[in-house]
Parts: C-alpha cells; sequence; structure tokens
C-alpha cells in the first residue's frame, strides 16, 4: 500500500492545493488533512446569533465549532467533509465541498443609494460566489453535476461556494473522477483573483439593482 503524506496546518497555494486534489479525495486520503475548525469570525458570528437562545442558532453554532478536513490557502480555506448519510451507516456517505475567505468585509455601494443618510452594500464573499458560478470555471460545473456533486446557495458567513452530494449503493459517487475534475475546476476559478477584483472600486461600481445579488439596506436615524 502506498504510503499517504500527512499535510501540516499550514498555507498552500492554489496549485498546491489542486495538486493535493489530483492525488484523491477518498477517506483515506482526507484523513491526511489538518483537522480544524472554521474561520473565527464565522464562529463569532453563529454565537453572536446563537446568543438569542435560538435551537436552530444553537445547532449552527454547534457546527461552525466542528473541527473538518481543510487545507489553508492565500485568500481563505477549503473544507472537504466527507461524511456517513447515518451514523453508523457505511452505505451511504454525503460529500460536501466549500470555500470560506480568510475575512469577509462589507462593502458599501453608494452609487445605489436611495435617500440620504442610507447604507447599501453587500459581503465580500457574496460578489465572489456570483463571480465564480458566472466565471470561467462555471462551464466545469455541470461536468461536476453529472458526476452528483452539485452547486448549492452559499447561505454561510465567508462562504464562496458550496458543492453537495450523495453516495448512495445505488448510485456512488466516483470520488476518483471527482478528484480528477475538482482541481481543474478550483484552478480554472481562481478565487484569489476574484477576491481580489470584485471588492475594487470599478467593480463594485457595476453592481446594480437588477444584479440578483443580495444587497442589504439600512437607514441610520
Amino acid at each position: 500500500m502506498t504510503d499517504i503524506q500527512h499535510y501540516e496546518d499550514r498555507v498552500y497555494t492554489t496549485v498546491d492545493v489542486c495538486k493535493i486534489l489530483e492525488l484523491g479525495i477518498d477517506p483515506e486520503r482526507l484523513a491526511a488533512w489538518p483537522n480544524v475548525t472554521l474561520p473565527e469570525y464565522v464562529i463569532a458570528v453563529a454565537r453572536a446569533r446563537a446568543a438569542e437562545a435560538d435551537p436552530l442558532e444553537l445547532e449552527e453554532l454547534k457546527e461552525a465549532q466542528r473541527p473538518r478536513r481543510v487545507l489553508r490557502t492565500e485568500w481563505g480555506i477549503l473544507v472537504i467533509d466527507l461524511e456517513e448519510s447515518e451514523p453508523g451507516d457505511l452505505s451511504g456517505w454525503v460529500l460536501q465541498v466549500e470555500a470560506f475567505l480568510e475575512e469577509d468585509p462589507y462593502l458599501e455601494l453608494p452609487h445605489l443609494r436611495r435617500e440620504p443618510g442610507e447604507t447599501v452594500g453587500i459581503y465580500l464573499s457574496d460578489l465572489v460566489n456570483g463571480a465564480i458560478e458566472n466565471g470561467p470555471g462555471g462551464s466545469l460545473l455541470e461536468g461536476l453535476s453529472e458526476m452528483g456533486l452539485e452547486w448549492t446557495d452559499n447561505d454561510r458567513t465567508g462562504q464562496v461556494f458550496a458543492l453537495i452530494g450523495s453516495s448512495e449503493p445505488s448510485q456512488p459517487l466516483n470520488l476518483p473522477r471527482l478528484g480528477g475534475l475538482l482541481p481543474h475546476w478550483l484552478g480554472k476559478s481562481d478565487v484569489g483573483r476574484v477576491a481580489s477584483t470584485v471588492r475594487m472600486m470599478e467593480a463594485l461600481r457595476t453592481v446594480t439593482e437588477d444584479c440578483a445579488l443580495p444587497i442589504t439596506r439600512a437607514v441610520l436615524h
């Protein structure tokens, strides 16, 4: 049996991350990845929501604090979760591939103000998410979908993308093939470049009311 290299909890380049993905995303390979929690700001938001004592928010905090297999990059972290569909049932698995930014600033969009004193803006992660889905790597999402890994909404703090798939005895996920296409998609999506580009003033000025992005508004009195 080939020895599997274990990886340190440090920052890797996107190229290095893609090379690691190419080696495979089976349980044995993923076990060699660092087992760490999500960025502290993600946990902090979940903790603030949990302070409202809503049972659902408490579950979100518990989930945010759960260690998972992570590779750190220059722009954030790549997370791959491969878990049993049901505890103790080894016949079914759920695969989730997601990424979080190192920081997720709120970016103001003053050109969209409708009245004095209004604050209009969007989180960087939401801009990056839209740019990735519709960017150069977007054409490869169909191939991932055909393999059973579907693009889902980025509904978590700081999350720039989330892909999820289920592996059942009657329809197993082809992990070797996914391990080949995922790094190609990630490299082509170039998250670091996108995160730097979409936050520039010239790019922010192109954001409109009709862009279907989660723009928020608040009026300070």
